[in-house]
């Protein structure tokens, strides 16, 4: 949505844009950050755009840079903290 809304703003051609997002579960030992932990699973979510349009390459790199400031995107890359309440009535 967010790089739909800001082509149309800059009146580029942008036929349609397609977001596929898959999840999976991966051991730790995938990644050189895990230390010890390397049988523990981590979360690792894989996101495509596809873009449909008569595009510059420099409006291409400027709508990948764009994708990454929305804010699903920030709030998934900064890992957040759940802060969960249950109310018992």
């Amino acid at each position: 949505m967010t790089l739909l809304l800001y082509a149309r703003r800059k009146k580029w051609l942008v036929k349609s844009v397609k977001v596929e997002v898959t999840h999976e579960k991966v051991k730790c030992n995938e990644f050189e950050d895990c230390g010890d932990e390397i049988e523990r699973l981590v979360d690792v979510i894989h996101n495509q755009i596809t873009l449909d349009g008569d595009l510059t390459e420099d409006q291409r790199k400027r709508l990948e840079k764009i994708a990454g400031m929305c804010h699903i995107h920030e709030t998934l890359v900064n890992k957040p903290r759940i802060s969960e309440t249950v109310k018992l009535l």
